[in-house]
Formats: C-alpha cells, sequence, structure tokens
C-alpha cells in the first residue's frame, strides 16, 4: 500500500471529522467521542464539519468520516446491515481519508473506538482510565480495512457491572443490563423471568406454555 499522508505532524492536524447534514444521535455520540479522545492523545482538537455538496472523491482529501456521508458513497465504502448487525462497523482507508461507518445502534461508536485502537493503540480500562500503546505525534494516517461483526450480537454487561455509567459501558462496547435485559420494578433484571411468565400466563394465551 502507499505511505499515507500525516496525520498529526509537529503538533497539527490537516484532518477533519466528516459528517452528514442529516446526521443522527449515533453518528453526534460517536462524533464527541472522537474529538475527545483524540484530544487525549494528542492534544489536538479535530474539527467536525458537514459537507454534502462533493461530487467526486480526490485522494488528497483529509477527512475521518463518520457515518452515511456523500463521501462515503464517493468511496464506494459500502455497510451491509444484515451482515454486519447492529453493533458490527466497516473501517475503511481509501486514499488519506478514513471511513467508519455502521448501521446499529452503537456500531459506530464502536467503530471509532477502533479507529482509535489501531491508530494510536487506544484501550480502555475502568472510569476515567486509558491509554494510548503507539505512537500519537509525527504519524501517519493507518491504512486499514475491517470489517467487524461481532459473535455476540447483544455484549452486555453482567449483573455485577448492572450499574456502570454511560462512559463505562460504552467504551468497554457492551450494553448497559438495563438496555439488554427486560427489567421490572422492584425485581432484580437478572431474575424476572417468572414475573413476566405469570403476566403471560394471567392473560390471553396461557396456552404458550405447557
Amino acid at each position: 500500500a502507499d505511505e499515507k499522508d500525516y496525520l498529526v505532524k509537529d503538533g497539527e492536524s490537516d484532518y477533519k471529522i466528516l459528517y452528514s447534514t442529516s446526521i443522527t444521535d449515533n453518528e453526534y455520540q460517536a462524533i464527541t467521542e472522537l474529538v475527545d479522545l483524540f484530544y487525549s492523545a494528542t492534544g489536538i482538537y479535530l474539527e467536525a464539519v458537514s459537507v454534502d455538496d462533493i461530487f467526486v472523491f480526490l485522494s488528497n482529501y483529509h477527512y475521518i468520516s463518520i457515518g452515511d456521508t456523500k463521501l462515503a458513497e464517493l468511496a464506494r465504502v459500502d455497510y451491509d446491515r444484515a451482515t454486519y448487525g447492529d453493533q458490527g462497523y466497516r473501517i475503511e482507508t481509501v486514499a488519506n481519508s478514513i471511513f467508519i461507518r455502521s448501521g446499529g445502534h452503537y456500531g459506530l461508536i464502536y467503530g471509532v473506538y477502533q479507529f482509535l485502537t489501531e491508530q494510536f493503540g487506544y484501550d480502555y480500562y475502568a472510569e476515567g482510565i486509558w491509554s494510548f500503546d503507539l505512537p500519537t505525534d509525527n504519524c501517519r494516517l493507518v491504512d486499514v480495512a475491517i470489517n467487524d461483526a461481532p459473535a455476540i450480537p447483544w455484549m452486555a454487561s453482567s449483573y455485577q457491572e448492572a450499574n456502570v455509567g454511560d462512559e463505562v459501558a460504552r467504551r468497554l462496547r457492551i450494553y448497559k443490563t438495563s438496555e439488554a435485559i427486560m427489567s421490572a420494578p422492584s425485581i432484580s433484571p437478572w431474575h424476572n423471568t417468572l414475573n413476566y411468565v405469570e403476566q403471560i400466563l394471567a392473560g390471553t394465551h396461557s396456552n404458550w406454555f405447557d
């Protein structure tokens, strides 16, 4: 592969985060995480811009494209949600831009974390604790093509971690228990099956259970 341009050079970066004008909540969260963690790694705040009036893909573009941007379409970076699921993602370097795409609930955010892992050796351990094990200054854009389809569709915390905060859940790439498992008032979310079964038995579908 051709050597990529510098992502960070002498304490500066020519790169910008690119997003669509029809930005979704998931894309906004992914951009926020990218800005914060990129700054943590390099001391540089990346500018996020929305540009939809792009009609050609050029090799000298310096973008980190998040989500369903026009540039991703022009660069032919496709994403098949049926193949990769809600938490899957695709990361692909094309020329001197990199594209992160997902059709899922948190897959786009997880794609951002994986890009930071590939680029800076990012690793998250606990609330407020993470590291970067690769060079974060004078480094070229990483050249990758990653299609990730998690084997476990709903990666969730155990009941021991039922009350983890949003930061911990997202950066560990798991769902909080309340997001992944049904819960009922006054009943623990990991031992509530009989509560739901009893409600159904009392209803019109008691024949569902022999």
